[in-house]
């Protein structure tokens, strides 16, 4: 998190700012927790703690504020055993988890098998995932917790895009969720990469069975299957006409 992104802000500094005001945009009553990992020891895999407990967002805005721009990151990446204690945190709430990484795990739980080992126990819970600067290999691997937990993923190259992914991501309960699910020729149901596509929004990107926010009206869709060069073959290009508010799910077959 000490690295600079395309605007040369340090990833930490973005982090804090685009925090501060993401808390903006939520309603007072909301509630909200802060969790921070890989910030106390280094080298310690068990290095996560909840720095601030659910309360609504107007009584610890100011508290989440002050010790999120304390966060000094010294350690690993310990993204599983934080998912694991954030589930704890939530407990029986109703409750999504934001997460912002620069970087992948770094010890030995594998978010991604975690978030599959929830969806077999039913465990509804979704992890939004915001990237900080990732290269194309780390999307690719980050992209995996939000898809198999039902959330989005945003990747974001500079501090603007940080903000506005986590704004983008505030206000998903006020938006209309696409789903998108791939089909081979033989009605085969695989797993397929989609690139959806709005007026006025972030190009979103992410693998299929997760959901998407759109607006109502026109969304461009692009879903193929994606090589070990990292490209769609054959992408499937449609255009989606969402005209009512909620959940929309489209298929689509590939090649």
């Amino acid at each position: 998190m000490w690295g600079r992104l395309e605007d040369d802000m340090m990833k930490i500094e973005a982090a804090q700012n685009a925090l501060s005001s993401y808390l903006d945009n939520l309603d007072a009553s909301n509630q909200v927790a802060l969790r921070a990992y890989g910030h106390n020891r280094e080298k310690d895999c068990q290095d996560s703690e909840l720095l601030v407990p659910f309360n609504n967002v107007s009584d610890v805005k100011d508290q989440i504020r002050n010790r999120a721009l304390a966060i000094k990151p010294t350690g690993r990446t310990p993204i599983g055993i934080s998912l694991m204690k954030a589930l704890e945190d939530i407990g029986d709430q109703e409750a999504e988890i934001i997460l912002i990484s620069d970087g992948l795990e770094t010890c030995d739980i594998d978010p991604c098998a975690l978030m599959k080992s929830w969806r077999d126990k039913d465990i509804n819970i979704k992890v939004h995932v915001v990237g900080l600067g990732l290269t194309e290999k780390e999307k690719n691997t980050l992209m995996c917790i939000a898809d198999v937990s039902g959330g989005q993923f945003k990747d974001a190259q500079s501090s603007g895009q940080l903000a506005e992914s986590l704004k983008e991501i505030s206000i998903k309960n006020e938006s209309n969720r696409l789903g998108i699910k791939g089909f081979t020729e033989d009605g085969e149901k695989i797993w397929v990469h989609c690139i959806v596509e709005a007026a006025g929004q972030t190009r979103q990107e992410g693998r299929s069975d997760g959901r998407f926010s759109v607006p109502l009206g026109k969304v461009n869709i692009t879903v193929g299957v994606k090589t070990k060069n990292d490209e769609v073959y054959k992408p499937v290009q449609k255009t989606i006409e969402i005209t009512q508010s909620g959940e929309t799910d489209v298929e689509v077959v590939v090649s």
